[in-house]
């Protein structure tokens, strides 16, 4: 009996302290986060994750204002997309072909570049800083597609709009009178060109700037082109 009783002892459970298993945490994504509701002047209403309305000031302003927990917006359903688009992804994204049928008659470089200058002017007033930066790059990209009348007409018309951005819009201007000039030698030439001036004392100023820095950053072997250029165009103009 001593002895089973010794083999029951051997045989006993013996119960080891552990630490706890360490919590596993996870990371709650934004898209998870309660909905905020916006509608567009156009009626169109969007529902964003509130964790990215959170990263704009100015949008958790303008939601202390909300009306039946909707935000109203001053901009379309067009510029919205674009607006939340990057906000809740960071990356810049513009349908041309949703709206085509509203300028039938533009170049579709054109459309595209208005529709960025209106992203641009959204950026502007609510301080979305990577928006107005990629808006930007977007103008930048399209700005050498435009026919050069087409693109003289837009930078006419908008041009109050660029003030504060007159250094950035001479090196746009430039690099689409370049491509012009590579593309079509004697541009220059055409009434369709030369008919873009003498509208506007401001847009008249700013071009000879720019293609005054043009003259002056020519290589020898196009100086008298460009110079036969720019006394033409001078002479149109007086």
């Amino acid at each position: 009996m001593a002895q089973l009783k010794e083999e029951s002892q051997e045989d006993a459970l013996v119960e080891v302290e552990t630490e706890p298993d360490p919590a596993v945490s996870c990371l709650e994504s934004p898209y998870a986060s309660k909905p905020a509701m916006f509608r567009t002047s156009d009626g169109t209403i969007f529902s964003v994750p509130e964790d990215f309305v959170s990263k704009l000031p100015a949008l958790v302003e303008l939601r202390k204002e909300n009306q039946d927990g909707i935000t109203n917006l001053s901009f379309d359903k067009v510029i919205a997309h674009v607006f939340f688009h990057c906000l809740c992804t960071g990356n810049y994204e513009q349908h041309y072909c949703e709206h085509l049928s509203e300028d039938l008659n533009d170049h579709p470089a054109l459309w595209e570049l208005k529709c960025a200058l209106r992203v641009h002017a959204v950026a502007k007033e609510y301080g979305f800083s990577d928006l107005k930066f990629a808006a930007k790059i977007h103008m930048e990209e399209h700005y050498e597609l435009l026919p050069i009348d087409d693109f003289m007409d837009h930078i006419r018309e908008n041009l109050a709009y660029f003030k504060d951005d007159i250094r950035w819009l001479r090196q746009q201007m430039q690099v689409a009178l370049e491509s012009a000039f590579a593309r079509e030698p004697c541009f220059y030439e055409r009434s369709i060109f030369l008919e873009t001036i003498g509208h506007s004392p401001d847009f008249d100023r700013l071009l000879a700037q720019v293609m005054g820095k043009m003259y002056r950053s020519m290589h020898t072997g196009g100086t008298e082109e460009v110079a036969w250029s720019w006394r033409a165009m001078v002479g149109r103009t007086s």
